[in-house]
């Protein structure tokens, strides 16, 4: 039985994410899983950014390791998870293998993006890191350290030649650096020379403190007929709509950033071994991306003749720079086993029955040719869309959904109520129909949008009752606050003569924003941002007025997009 897991987390809080890793492999044993994947940096969220620099993260996350050794001593478990491991002066990405409360093995990723780079060190650049074996000392959380075992834990450091070290610490294997500081002894006949060395040191170990040896290796083979890869993909960005397939049938297949466990591994293995690809992934959500991932998987799965077990990052994972799913896959041999809904937590399992998975000896077929790939490049009329019209309806679903997700997690966590300038026109449209879709998802009323209209100098009467119209069949709260008498004091008060000018423009947007903020101050509100990625780029807008927002929705979505959009919805 193999499982993937996405825990409930939140990015930094090492000790609440490791109690939800623990959960879910209780679980699992109650339901007699032999193999569980997690997401990648589960302990500690993919998403920490430079709080990787942070010694205390680092410490809380091998902590966090060792609590997750104790407590599934009893599990005959094969439990994969990656997390941040720091090696002889590097900060290692580790895919990390435990069995019966042991280390059964960590293999380095060497296939970071750029952005990962800035954190870890790839494996290939670390010399001579696979020829030692190396122990993880982690204290015992529930041990009550008087003085006496503090001194004594003190002189152990001192006699290993590590004065001024402290649990928890990944150092190289005890009994190994010991047996190199052996010294020759020669006898007084100089015939004969041996050497001693003084084990002892071992034997004084501090009874709080609990060593864990591990080596650093490609696969585990715990699990009797498996031979399980651990795999953590670059988090690379897919790449642009526009000239590229989006697939809908399980017969296409994509290359994809998921690099595949190379051939030689496999051949490594005894006849009797199934090779399963555990792959660890913390890759954001696009629009109609999982389906060419997923196509991927099967097809890698069929030519490989492995099981692949696929976890990705989850829903509260998510940040202010991109929106995960937390999706989850097991196949093998080409076959879909066990898949999970988007934005859900849990297990997703699988039974698996080798004999009748693998009796047939698949024929991988090669991925459909890219005709245009040979011929003259174009631009296309609408980069920021599939190419095949047909795929344009669950594209727009998906980028709305993907919209407020992002949205729906900033209001859950700062327990706040959206509020945005109507105006009727497409971008603030938009931007409330995400707000909406974000309040379903968060459980609350549509009222629970407050819309403000802001009539001015500028407003055409259409566009009044446009916003009045959308928000009455929304069921939002509408709020009218007429601007043309604040916007002509100011003018008069700073000697403007009344002409239509940047001036008079920009003097009626920056009045509307400081409604906006002042509004949100006193409502428990985040003003919501509607200028769309066109307007951004373009700087088509007011610096300090519409240019600026608490939470910006449309900032990824093109003018072009946005008018699709609305026309599909």
């Amino acid at each position: 039985r193999i499982a993937a897991a996405t825990p409930q987390i939140m990015p930094g809080d090492v000790e609440s994410n490791t109690s939800s890793v623990c959960q879910l492999i209780t679980e699992a044993k109650s339901k007699q899983i032999d193999v569980i994947v997690f997401p990648d940096l589960v302990l500690c969220g993919a998403s920490c950014g430079d709080l990787f620099f942070q010694r205390a993260l680092r410490e809380a996350v091998l902590n966090g390791l060792g609590k997750i050794l104790q407590e599934s001593k009893s599990a005959e478990m094969l439990i994969c998870l990656s997390l941040p491991l720091p090696i002889n002066g590097h900060l290692l990405k580790v895919s990390c293998y435990l069995f019966q409360g042991k280390i059964a093995g960590m293999h380095p990723a060497d296939n970071l993006s750029n952005a990962e780079q800035r954190w870890f060190t790839p494996a290939g650049d670390v010399p001579g890191i696979f020829e030692y074996s190396y122990e993880l000392l982690i204290e015992d959380p529930a041990f009550n350290k008087d003085v006496l075992s503090a001194d004594k834990e003190m002189i152990w450091w001192q006699m290993l030649d590590k004065e001024g070290c402290s649990c928890p610490l990944v150092t190289r294997d005890l009994s190994a650096a010991l047996s190199e500081s052996a010294k020759p002894l020669v006898a007084e006949n100089d015939d004969s020379i041996s050497f001693t060395c003084d084990l002892s040191l071992l034997d004084f170990i501090p009874e709080h403190i609990h060593r864990y040896p591990f080596s650093l290796q490609k696969y585990s083979d715990a699990i009797s007929g498996l031979a399980v890869f651990g795999e953590i993909p670059a988090a690379d960005k897919p790449f642009a709509a526009g000239g590229k397939r989006y697939l809908s049938r399980p017969d296409q297949v994509l290359p994809s950033s998921v690099k595949p466990v190379e051939k030689s591994a496999f051949f490594e293995l005894s006849p009797d071994q199934i090779p399963l690809r555990a792959i660890s992934d913390a890759r954001p959500e696009y629009p109609l991306y999982y389906r060419q991932l997923r196509s991927n998987l099967l097809e890698q799965s069929a030519t490989d003749e492995s099981i692949i077990v696929y976890a990705a990052a989850g829903e509260n994972e998510s940040t202010s720079m991109h929106v995960y799913a937390g999706r989850r896959l097991i196949c093998a041999n080409g076959k879909l086993l066990a898949e999970s809904e988007a934005f859900e937590s849990g297990l997703t399992m699988a039974e698996l029955d080798p004999d009748n998975l693998f009796s047939q000896v698949k024929t991988a077929e090669a991925p459909p040719s890219d005709a245009a790939a040979d011929e003259p490049k174009s631009a296309h009329e609408f980069p920021f869309l599939p190419p095949d019209h047909s795929d344009w309806a669950e594209f727009c679903y998906q980028a709305l959904d993907l919209q407020a997700r992002g949205l729906a997690g900033r209001l859950r966590l700062l327990g706040a109520r959206p509020i945005l300038g109507l105006s009727g026109g497409v971008d603030s449209t938009l931007a409330l129909l995400v707000c909406l879709r974000a309040s379903r998802i968060l459980g609350r009323p549509a009222n629970d949008v407050l819309a403000i209209s802001m009539p001015g100098p500028g407003s055409s009467p259409r566009s009044v009752d446009i916003a009045a119209a959308l928000a009455r069949h929304c069921g939002c709260e509408l709020k009218t606050i007429d601007i043309h008498r604040a916007v002509r004091l100011h003018l008069r008060e700073i000697g403007h003569d009344g002409s239509l000018d940047h001036t008079y423009e920009n003097a009626q947007a920056r009045e509307r924003t400081q409604i906006l903020m002042d509004l949100a101050n006193m409502l428990n509100g985040i003003v919501i941002g509607t200028s769309d990625l066109s307007e951004l780029a373009l700087g088509f807008c007011t610096y300090n007025a519409d240019q600026m927002s608490m939470y910006s929705v449309n900032h990824s979505v093109p003018k072009t997009l946005a008018r699709i959009m609305l026309d599909i919805f």
